[in-house]
């Protein structure tokens, strides 16, 4: 009976032990169940978290790309504005030296201008010199026509003085004629 006893208690022992076993296994299972909950919330929320920076990922490779392009467009654009302005550089060198050309032909058409001007002034008093002059003589023309008519009223009235001088003398010879004989 001892020795059942014994027996009894060693398989107590035992069935307390594998209990004891049990319940740390258990206790261990549901320390590794905890941990996997842990580990699977971890994991849903690394999957969340992954699934966010892969659609930001996707984002910025579409921003990435907008980007590229948008860079693109600008350096098309920049390409074209450094082409437009050595163009507009090119054309304002252009605009510089006929501007130069221009104001040296203004200043040529201004000494041209200055000296017109200074013949036409020399021509303008040449003209009234001249018209002056012209004045002149045609008061003095006009004064030698008076004195031409006057001269030919007085030569006429000579010429009349002598026809009668000339005829009272030729009636004086005749008179002497007519006496003498």
């Amino acid at each position: 009976m001892q020795q059942r006893d014994k027996a009894l208690q060693a398989i107590k022992d035992l069935i307390k032990q594998k209990q004891d076993d049990i319940q740390q296994i258990e206790s261990e299972i549901s320390g590794v169940r905890n941990e996997t909950k842990k580990e699977q919330e971890k994991s849903e929320d690394l999957t969340a978290k992954l699934q966010k920076m892969q659609a930001d990922e996707q984002f910025l490779k579409e921003r990435q790309q907008e980007i590229e392009n948008e860079r693109k467009r600008l350096n098309e654009q920049f390409m074209m504005l450094k082409s437009s302005i050595a163009q507009t550089e090119t054309e304002s060198q252009r605009m510089d030296i006929e501007k130069t050309s221009v104001e040296e032909k203004m200043n040529v058409l201004e000494k041209s201008i200055m000296s017109l001007h200074t013949k036409t002034k020399e021509i303008r008093d040449d003209i009234i010199n001249h018209a002056s002059q012209q004045k002149t003589i045609e008061k003095s023309s006009a004064n030698l026509l008076k004195q031409t008519k006057q001269t030919y009223q007085n030569i006429s009235q000579k010429e009349i003085e002598i026809e009668d001088l000339s005829n009272e003398i030729s009636r004086v010879r005749i008179d002497n004629l007519n006496c003498v004989q």
